[in-house]
């Protein structure tokens, strides 16, 4: 786990080695960096696997063709090193870096359908002056590159770039982006010269020009309709510990999350019975927060006979470091509880480097009942006039008079965290998102059932986002967080699972007189599949109990602070930009006292900072 840097163009060592500090919380135990003629390549390396100093990058094939810098963990490297040896390639080195250089040496861009873990790497080839540089299938690691004017520069984090570039100008969508999904989507960031090398993707520089090319596509994936629940069950078990297994791979020590929910517990389970060392275990707690995920978070680090570790933030604590996130941060606050990831990694670092997480499993499951339930509600819609006088009145109540062309204008509907953005932006920065999600809802690969596409998008777009937040607020302590969910062949696996095993309807009689919102977490059973598989090996009551989500409570915290915040909003430098729409000081002061406002007020405080501090 590590931090790169990469620029190809004139300018000097010391702005790039300045270029490069920045990034220096993702890898504090060394500092590499090669140059030759107008290109830098520059790393900055935690050590996870194979300690010594043989494994520093940047790295250079023995040939001396190939050059590399490296972000990640390949989990099978032993496996694809044992083949390359079989082809005759030597080996110097017990890393996984000289195994994913060799790799790509032996097989070029086919060396990622090699690769099981979380990466993203820069490779120079010396020979044919090409650049080849590309991100894992979920996008767990990420890759940010610039190129304009034969100048090119490509890093994991977005601080270097801007560094390291002329100019860079203010990405108008990004905004509204931002306000309805919490990040930017579609590869871009909040400045216009500044992408993503997307998930899955590959990106080559050759000649002047830049190639982005998808080695892997959610969308090839169907449903296997023959694989019944016993056969389900346990195929996903095998899958499940296997992929653990995998992630315990490491020279320094594994902690893991244990927050009290199903996810996090399914982790810390399957690692207690892979290894005998006792667990390092962390829970979060906030100050006035709710004490039900605590208290489950003790009862199975007992059972599961773990070190667990309680980590009390008050709510100063958490002012604080939204205060230095707002200051230094490439983007605005997305959720609230990244300051939760951001304060525990501070804690969790003293005990190792590496912490597994449960992210993903939601996504790949069906764990957001409230929209993964859509497809009921569309339903009804379509068949309004042959309902009963009740259920009309729900749906009014839910949608009022609105009308929907299609799956995917309900679908955004539903997603959109501020679907009244006109209320807060001015007209010129409230954009139409449709055209992102128009891929997997209509290209012609796309699947016609309403729940895969929702799925598929969650998986494509939402999970890109949650993962970025991970990433940031870990590597900000020099933590490396690894997601056995995310393992290629759980995703697969996820992908052909039969919609029922995701999420199971108590009584398809009851549900047809209620709205998805009654439903929800009621009358099914979200990731089904997952509690079915765990409900004795931990317990029904931990199983079964509804998603809590890592809440902050800022409805207490927040709105004691509120006409601060809404003060700095109104009167900052958004506003008087023209970014901000003129009626916003009538509009947000008429919101009320709930949790949506509390995190809208948050992200538009967030954005006002980043904008004061970037423009």
């Amino acid at each position: 786990m590590c931090g790169l840097l990469a620029y190809i163009g004139k300018t000097n060592q010391k702005k790039f080695l300045q270029g490069l500090d920045l990034i220096k919380h993702r890898g504090p135990d060394h500092t590499g960096y090669q140059t030759f003629e107008n290109i830098y390549f520059g790393h900055q390396r935690l050590k996870v696997i194979d300690l010594s100093d043989n494994a520093n990058q940047p790295m250079t094939s023995s040939c001396g063709r190939y050059v590399c810098i490296y972000n990640g963990e390949i989990y099978n490297y032993k496996n694809i090193k044992t083949n390359l040896i079989k082809k005759n390639i030597k080996f110097y080195t017990k890393s996984d870096t000289e195994v994913l250089i060799n790799a790509y040496k032996y097989w070029k861009d086919k060396c990622l359908n090699y690769f099981e873990g979380m990466f993203a790497f820069v490779i120079y080839d010396k020979k044919t002056r090409k650049v080849f540089a590309a991100r894992d299938r979920s996008g767990i690691k990420p890759l940010f590159f610039y190129y304009k004017n034969n100048t090119f520069c490509i890093s994991s984090e977005v601080l270097p770039i801007i560094k390291l570039i002329d100019s860079y100008t203010l990405n108008k969508k990004s905004i509204s982006s931002y306000l309805s999904y919490r990040y930017v989507i579609n590869n871009e960031t909040f400045f216009n010269e500044i992408n993503e090398v997307p998930a899955g993707s590959y990106l080559i520089l050759s000649n002047k020009k830049i190639f982005i090319k998808k080695y892997w596509n959610i969308n090839n994936y169907q449903k296997n309709q023959r694989l019944n629940e016993k056969a389900s069950i346990n195929k996903l078990k095998t899958l499940i510990t296997s992929s653990v297994k995998k992630h315990l791979e490491s020279d320094i020590p594994v902690s893991a999350y244990l927050s009290g929910g199903l996810d996090s517990s399914i982790m810390v389970y399957e690692m207690s019975k892979l290894t005998l060392k006792k667990i390092n275990t962390f829970c979060v707690h906030f100050e006035g927060g709710d004490t039900e995920d605590l208290n489950y978070s003790r009862q199975l680090s007992k059972k599961l006979k773990t070190n667990h570790n309680e980590i009390y933030i008050s709510k100063k604590d958490y002012n604080n470091k939204l205060d230095e996130f707002n200051n230094t941060s490439s983007y605005p606050l997305g959720v609230p509880n990244e300051i939760g990831i951001n304060v525990s990694s501070d804690h969790i670092k003293n005990l190792g480097s590496v912490i597994i997480t449960g992210e993903g499993a939601d996504e790949l499951f069906g764990g957001y009942g409230r929209i993964f339930q859509a497809p009921h509600d569309y339903q009804l819609l379509k068949n309004f006039k042959n309902l009963n006088n009740n259920l009309k009145s729900k749906l009014f109540t839910k949608y009022g008079n609105k009308k929907f062309k299609n799956e995917l204008d309900h679908f955004l509907y539903l997603y959109d965290y501020c679907p009244y953005k006109k209320n807060f932006l001015d007209k010129k920065f409230n954009f139409n998102h449709k055209n992102v999600f128009q891929n997997t809802f209509e290209s012609k690969t796309s699947t016609s059932d309403y729940f895969d596409k929702i799925q598929k998008t969650f998986i494509k777009i939402h999970l890109p986002g949650l993962l970025k937040r991970v990433d940031i607020n870990t590597m900000s302590s020099g933590l490396e967080a690894r997601l056995p969910f995310l393992d290629n062949d759980i995703v697969e696996f996820a992908l052909r699972l039969n919609n029922n095993l995701k999420i199971k309807l108590k009584d398809r009689n009851i549900v047809q007189s209620l709205v998805s919102s009654e439903i929800s977490e009621t009358h099914d059973i979200p990731k089904f599949i997952l509690k079915k598989l765990y409900e004795k090996r931990l317990s029904k009551d931990l199983t079964y109990r509804k998603k809590k989500g890592f809440p902050v409570p800022l409805d207490k915290w927040f709105f004691s602070e509120k006409d601060f915040k809404i003060q700095k909003i109104i009167t900052g430098n958004l506003y008087k930009s023209g970014i901000l729409s003129r009626s916003i000081k009538d509009n947000i002061k008429k919101l009320q006292r709930n949790d949506y406002s509390s995190q809208l007020i948050l992200r538009l405080f967030s954005l006002e900072k980043f904008y004061s501090n970037f423009f």
